[in-house]
């Protein structure tokens, strides 16, 4: 069995209620997100002074490697959290930062992140500079959290391509509309909706960043790897469940060999080898629910819950280089990463 990569956290299994549950369940995943803040895991990276840990880019990857080999879906909920702090903390706003970092650390607050649209080469989410702060005009398709996280960070274009960052409250009012929770086949409790903003008044007292238009193709760039903390963990519960299944060895083997490289920087190319975990964490669940034989069709199974997970972690975050990577591992075709629009 692969060994444990951290030993920071305390048990997961010490978390109630089940992984299952929290995959299915809203009221269930805030259930588990509170106990994360009961435990102080949900500032990890912010100062002390803030309610952080202070805790490194290696120790954090652990961490949540480990916690989504417990809960994808509670490891999925709880980076945007995570985000969303480390965006006010680096902000201007002393004030937010006095508001919400000691109650987020805690869980008495949760505030999720809307800003995947960037990437899109038209703006979704256009922001118009006013007097008293900025008009908000578009929409956002991807908004996790309703009634969990009590605001979101979100990003929109200014007029000369510059991306701006704001705190607002997550709920429906003053022009800002949110659809009921979307259809979902994987992590339906974490409750994701759409929002469409009409004229909606960010106040400069909510303003986070403006950052340069290439500031989010950057930090794609420089976070290819932090997202593969996921899919190893997806694929370190999937040989959990099998066991001593004959064979399971020569996973395990390919899963430390995963590990040890993205923590020890031998990396080569970071976007094959994001595809290559995805494309390890593939066999691994594959191979827990053919070991799990007729069970797996049970959507409560915790290899059926797996399977799902990883779907959500197969496009989190994913460019066309990412999309490459992956097409690549699967198809073992290293001119893939060429050829994707």
């Amino acid at each position: 069995m692969v060994a444990a990569a951290v030993d920071f956290p305390p048990p997961f299994a010490e978390i109630t209620p089940s992984p299952e549950a929290m995959e299915r369940d809203r009221s269930s995943l805030l259930a588990g997100f509170r106990a994360l803040g009961d435990r102080h895991l949900l500032t990890l990276r912010l100062s002390p002074p803030w309610g952080g840990q202070g805790l490194s880019q290696g120790a954090f990857f652990d961490y949540q490697l480990a916690l989504a080999r417990h809960s994808g879906t509670l490891a999925f909920l709880q980076t945007q959290h995570q985000t969303a702090a480390a965006f006010i903390a680096q902000g201007e706003q002393e004030a937010l930062k006095t508001a919400y970092l000691p109650a987020m650390g805690e869980g008495k607050i949760g505030v999720g992140v809307g800003y995947s649209h960037l990437r899109r080469s038209e703006p979704a989410l256009q922001a118009l500079p006013l007097s008293e702060g900025y008009r908000l005009t578009g929409g956002i398709p991807w908004l996790t959290g309703w009634g969990i996280f009590e605001a979101v960070v979100i990003g929109a274009t200014l007029p000369d391509g510059r991306l701006l960052f704001g705190l607002i409250p997550f709920e429906t009012g003053g022009g800002l509309t949110l659809s009921e929770p979307l259809a979902m086949v994987a992590m339906a409790s974490t409750q994701t909706v759409s929002g469409r903003f009409d004229d909606y008044l960010l106040g400069g007292d909510r303003l986070l960043a403006i950052h340069p238009p290439q500031w989010m193709a950057q930090k794609d760039r420089e976070n290819v790897l932090k997202g593969t903390a996921f899919p190893l963990g997806i694929a370190g519960g999937a040989l959990d469940l099998m066991g001593g299944c004959p064979g399971v060895e020569v996973l395990e083997g390919q899963w430390r060999d995963c590990w040890g490289a993205i923590r020890g920087g031998d990396v080569g190319d970071p976007h094959r080898l994001r595809g290559e975990v995805i494309a390890l964490a593939g066999r691994c669940t594959l191979g827990a629910i053919a070991f799990a034989r007729g069970a797996a069709i049970d959507p409560n199974h915790p290899a059926q819950r797996l399977y799902r997970e990883l779907m959500i972690f197969t496009i989190s975050g994913q460019t066309p280089l990412i999309l490459g990577g992956i097409l690549g591992a699967i198809t073992e075709d290293n001119s893939t990463l060429t050829h994707i629009p």
